[in-house]
């Protein structure tokens, strides 16, 4: 009898013995199966994102409003046309772009590139002449800004009869297709050259210019931010017309340099700040077409160099870049006067980091001049050309936009590091110009040229492409064309 009990016993024990180990090992099971899971799925992502690339090679997902971007054998990143949609859009770059997707948002007019693509990843000028149009002209890091300028802004009387619509004047479509990119600078200035008095006087044209007051509202909607009125009109309505210039960007508080009140308000100088860069603007004069009529205005001119030292240290000393405008030359060549190449020196040496230069109405060369005391490169382009304006010789249609980058040193010093010079070109197809508009020449065609008006105007050579080229290449160093590059 004690031997059955015992095993009874026994098979009781093992009993209770098995069943927390069969939990135990469920547990386990389980726990080993999560742990697999949890280890691969991470690589499946991976290899399921790698399959969809392999199937789509180079093809970046943007949203509505981003053009696609495409990557080269190199890794750049090549930006295509846009579509005529009426708005521009900001090209996403092929690194972390489902982040930049997330974070893009459909910009306003007019299209501040705020997501630029870094540069170092745009294909060069000659793979894609338009990328850094496409780009914007914004600087790519925060210890950076770009300043932009431009040519002589010059209202003939067929560009005001034609921007009035029976009720005001409307300018702005004379600069619908390059707005994005101005407004995309961190600074952008332009030499207004014509006064703005019709609240004295009727408008007029050549040779005694005066100019609707809704210009001034044109430019600064196309996004130029320093105002330079330094120039051969500026007195062509004496000095109450000059003065009613100056009144109209006072009472939108937009810097104005060229022309002052008095030696004291030129004292008083302008400086504009950026991204904690103190940028400084000053302007000097060569000759009006008519002296002030009558006292309070001061100008400083070319022939002051005491007075220009004065000004230059001056804004050495408020700012962290100096910027010159300076109205000078002889009208209708590309041939330097000794003035022009003396002065620019002396400017640099003085303390001038960047030099716009105006008036001959065809574009000079394009160069970079070095300071004496501290090794500085300084850009200096000696005339921009016509921005806008009413002329129609072949040369005074080719203009075009300097962009010069400056960026903060390890020692906090800001120098000029790069600069792009973007071609422009004036096009109007018939003898009114009443379609006038200024054009990118990277988004100009041959057709364009073989329709631009001014072939009925000049019958001596064809207006093509290889004219406008070659024209700009006779000032402009090639490889400043179309990209950002450094001066260094």
């Amino acid at each position: 009898m004690a031997d059955p009990v015992r095993k009874k016993k026994k098979k009781r024990k093992k009993k209770l013995r098995t069943a927390p180990w069969s939990q135990t090992k469920r547990a386990l099971l389980i726990l080993f199966f999560l742990t697999i899971i949890a280890a691969v799925m991470p690589v499946w992502r991976v290899v399921r994102a790698q399959g969809k690339e392999a199937a789509s090679p180079g093809k970046v997902t943007a949203d509505p409003v981003s053009p696609a971007v495409s990557a080269d054998s190199a890794g750049a990143a090549s930006v295509p046309e846009k579509a005529d949609t009426g708005t521009e859009s900001v090209p996403l770059s092929t690194e972390n772009a489902e982040e930049q997707k997330e974070t893009a948002q459909t910009p306003a007019e007019p299209v501040q590139y705020t997501v630029p693509v870094p540069l170092v990843t745009l294909p060069s000028a000659e793979e894609n002449p338009s990328a850094w149009y496409e780009y914007g002209a914004g600087a790519q890091d925060k210890d950076s800004i770009t300043i932009l300028g431009c040519g002589d802004n010059l209202m003939h009387s067929q560009l005001y009869e034609n921007a009035f619509n029976g009720e005001t004047y409307d300018f702005s479509p004379y600069y619908e297709n390059v707005r994005a990119f101005v407004g995309s600078a961190d600074l952008a200035t332009i030499n207004q050259e014509t006064p703005m008095a019709t609240d004295l006087y009727e408008p007029s044209t050549y040779p005694s210019f005066n100019t609707p007051k809704q210009i001034g509202d044109a430019i600064l909607s196309t996004g130029f931010d320093v105002i330079n009125l330094g120039n051969n009109h500026i007195y062509d309505k004496g000095t109450a017309g000059a003065l009613a210039t100056l009144e109209y960007f006072a009472e939108r508080d937009i810097p104005t340099v060229g022309i002052y009140t008095s030696m004291e308000d030129a004292g008083d100088i302008r400086v504009v700040e950026k991204n904690g860069i103190r940028v400084a603007f000053v302007s000097f004069v060569e000759f009006t077409n008519v002296d002030a009529d009558e006292e309070g205005t001061d100008i400083i001119w070319l022939a002051d160099t005491e007075g220009m030292k004065d000004q230059i240290h001056a804004a050495r000393q408020a700012a962290d870049i100096v910027v010159a405008h300076v109205h000078w030359g002889i009208e209708g060549t590309t041939e330097l006067t000794e003035l022009q190449t003396s002065m620019a020196q002396f400017m640099v040496d003085e303390g001038v980091d960047i030099v716009f230069g105006n008036h001959p109405h065809w574009l000079q060369e394009l160069t970079v001049l070095t300071r004496g005391s501290d090794g500085t490169r300084c850009p200096v382009i000696y005339s921009m050309g016509n921005f806008l304006s009413g002329m129609d010789r072949r040369e005074e249609l080719i203009t075009g936009f300097l962009t010069v980058e400056v960026s903060r040193d390890a020692n906090g010093k800001v120098i000029p590091v790069k600069m792009g010079f973007l071609p422009l070109v004036i096009h109007f197809s018939n003898l009114e110009k009443t379609d006038l508009r200024i054009y990118p020449l990277c988004h100009y065609s041959e057709e364009m040229a073989a329709a631009n008006a001014v072939n009925e105007i000049r019958n001596d050579a064809p207006f093509t492409l290889e004219l406008i080229q070659n024209v700009v290449d006779t000032s402009i160093p090639k490889e400043y064309q179309n990209q950002m590059v450094s001066i260094y």
